[in-house]
């Protein structure tokens, strides 16, 4: 006889509502921040550059290997989108952040992006 499903907690159900939540400003922000002067160049590129490695068919990681194919092209956009987040610095984060400022101030969006290193081998980890 098989064991019944885990139940979904609320700490799970809370989180993938807040990343659901947050979508729309992230796109936003990140709309703003390619926009933005004073934002570097390199930190947009590497932003352009893991959005093309994730629509390019080909990947330095192939898809049918379980787990790692599935997760590099998400890995790369993360950590792409997080330089160029702390890069950018706080004043203009908050000046092209649309949603409630407390999602910068206290760091929600930081943890969603945050995600992405635990993917990363505990070297780099340390180097970031």
């Amino acid at each position: 006889m098989e064991a019944p499903p885990a139940p979904v907690s609320s700490t799970n159900r809370s989180v993938v509502g807040d990343v659901l939540l947050a979508l729309p400003n992230l796109a936003r922000l990140m709309w703003g921040l390619a926009r933005d002067k004073r934002v570097s160049l390199l930190d947009k590129g590497l932003v352009v550059g893991a959005a093309l490695y994730f629509i390019m068919p080909l990947d330095l990681v192939p898809d049918f290997l379980p787990f790692f194919g599935e997760v590099d092209d998400l890995v790369v956009i993360l950590m792409a989108v997080r330089r160029l987040i702390r890069s950018a610095g706080l004043d203009v984060v908050l000046e092209n952040w649309k949603g409630d400022p407390k999602w910068i101030t206290e760091g929600k969006v930081a943890r969603l992006l945050g995600a992405a290193a635990t993917f990363l081998p505990a070297a780099r980890k340390k180097g970031r």
